[in-house]
Formats: C-alpha cells, sequence, structure tokens
C-alpha cells in the first residue's frame, strides 16, 4: 500500500541528488559560506565584550523593529510562563519551541549579527507565541468581541508605527538604528534611484566596475548587473586583487565604501540628500588593485 509513495519519494530526492551534482548547487553553498566566513568569524564574541555588547545590541532592537506591538502580548505571555515555569516547562511545545528559538539566540549573540533580516529566523514562532498570548488573554471574557479590539489595536499600533516614525532613530546612520517605516523606504527609493540614474547615464558599463558598502553591498549585483564585477562590494578580503584590464573606472557607490580614501584621480558628484558618488578613474597604463585595506593604482608589468 505504501509503494507508490515510496517510490515518488526516491524519485524527489533522486532529482535534488542530480540537481546538486548537475548545477554546483551545494558546491556553490560551500563556498558562499566560506566566502563569508571570514567577516562572521571576525565579528564573533568570544571574549569580546565590547562585541558582545554589540551583538546583543542589534538582537534587541531588530526584534524590536520586527515584532512591534506583538511585543505587548508577548511579554504579557512570558510573564504568565514564568509564573507557571514548573507547570510550563511540561508542555508538549516547550522543548519544539527552545529548540528553535535557543541555537539562533545563542548564535546571534556569540558570533554573528549585522543585518535586521537575520532574526526572521525567530519571528515565526514568536508571532505564534504573541496569538498564543493574545487569545488566552481575551479567554476570560467568554466573548470574540475582545480578541476582535485587541489584535486591530494592535495592527494599528504597527500601522501608526510605520506612517510616523523617522527614517532613523536619533539621526543615526548607523545600519540597527534604520527604522522599517515608511519614511526610510522613501528615502531609499529616492536614494537608489538617484545613484543608478546617474551611473547608468554617464558611465560605461563595459569598462567600469561599482563597489558599494552598508546596505547597498547587493544593489550594483541587481540594479547594475550589466556593469563590471559588481560582486566586489561583498567578496572584499584583505588580499589585495587586481580588476580586470579593460576596466578604466570605479564607482564608489555611497559614502560608507572607503570613506578616508584621497586620490587626485578621484572625482565627486553629491545629490540633494548630501550623498555621494565617487569615480576613480585611470589611464590605460595601469590597473586598480583592491582589498579591505583601501584601493591602490599601479603601473602594469
Amino acid at each position: 500500500m505504501f509503494g507508490p509513495v515510496a517510490d515518488r519519494d526516491r524519485e524527489i530526492k533522486y532529482c535534488i541528488f542530480k540537481f546538486v551534482c548537475r548545477f554546483g548547487a551545494l558546491r556553490g553553498y560551500v563556498d558562499a559560506f566560506l566566502a563569508g566566513s571570514g567577516a562572521i568569524t571576525s565579528e564573533a564574541s568570544f571574549f569580546v565584550f565590547d562585541q558582545l555588547g554589540l551583538n546583543l545590541f542589534r538582537l534587541g532592537i531588530y526584534l524590536v523593529y520586527g515584532l512591534l506591538a506583538s511585543l505587548i502580548p508577548l511579554a504579557w505571555g512570558a510573564w504568565k510562563f514564568v509564573g507557571r515555569l514548573r507547570n510550563g516547562i511540561h508542555q508538549p511545545l516547550f522543548l519544539p519551541v527552545l529548540l528553535w528559538l535557543l541555537p539562533s539566540v545563542l548564535f546571534f549573540i556569540f558570533i554573528h549579527i549585522r543585518q535586521a533580516g537575520h532574526v526572521i529566523l525567530l519571528l515565526p514562532v514568536l508571532f505564534v507565541l504573541a496569538g498564543w498570548a493574545v487569545v488566552s488573554w481575551t479567554k476570560q471574557f467568554h466573548a470574540r468581541q475582545p480578541l476582535l479590539w485587541l489584535v486591530g489595536g494592535l495592527c494599528l499600533l504597527n500601522v501608526v508605527f510605520f506612517m510616523a516614525a523617522p527614517k532613523a532613530l536619533f539621526g543615526s546612520n548607523r545600519l540597527p538604528l534604520q527604522t522599517p517605516s515608511r519614511a526610510s523606504l522613501v528615502q531609499r527609493d529616492i536614494f537608489l534611484k538617484e545613484h543608478i540614474q546617474f551611473i547608468t547615464e554617464n558611465l560605461d558599463p563595459g569598462t567600469t566596475a561599482v563597489i558599494a558598502g552598508g546596505l547597498n553591498i547587493r544593489h550594483p549585483d541587481y540594479y547594475l548587473r550589466n556593469y563590471q564585477q559588481t560582486d566586489l562590494s561583498y567578496r572584499l578580503t584583505g588580499e589585495w586583487v587586481s580588476l580586470i584590464e579593460n576596466v578604466n573606472a570605479l564607482v564608489l557607490f555611497d559614502d560608507q565604501i572607503f570613506p578616508e580614501f584621497t586620490s587626485a584621480n578621484l572625482e565627486t558628484h553629491k545629490f540633494a540628500d548630501g550623498s555621494t558618488i565617487r569615480i576613480l578613474r585611470w589611464n590605460v597604463n595601469q590597473q586598480l588593485w583592491v582589498s579591505l585595506s583601501g584601493l591602490e593604482i599601479r603601473e602594469k608589468k
């Protein structure tokens, strides 16, 4: 009776195996993991209290952004759980929830967390727990209307935050303080539109490379894929590498990539919001070398 299901299961596994072998999916994953492992291990906070504090701060504020009003029922549920700890740890869902949350939280605190999107690993189970808390909270009223009012109020708080929050807390340019708000999205749209339009209208994609920093490291790959070496932004290491020979200009997409770099060959274009694009050029007898340490124009050998 289980024959057809078992056969279909084997076929699916075989197709996955063929895909991995033929297209290098597993090798690509391993290569990408190893490429990023240097940056991850450099931010590990074992025995480094400054980095530990930064990781805790990032994790906390990213969870606040992700949960927003859901923090209210979640905090109430946590308080109720602690009050009934002995009974709570014997609930069937306690161990699965613990196994979901604990490894990720420990990794974020002691190893690496940079982008707000990292906490998406935690949000599904936290939303489930917040929903459980809302239902438990309103059961005492023995009516559906309080539940609807509470859910509606929490959603309204989220909408108000999105519409009214500034694009950054305390006017900071630091990544953790960039809020998930309408103002932030509008500002990002304008920034990207102006920068990308300037590059496409003024620079030859066949001879121009683009490098970006901060929030923008993936944007050249997506919006400017016909330009040269757009993966530089996230593949830089401490080792010096040269750009390909047909390239004679490098665009520094934002102010966060090599902000202290100066050169007589560097052109700067400033936009209305105060952001800049810098363009470094060199002649046919020269070649640009780049690493995490900076940029160097060297004579060709």
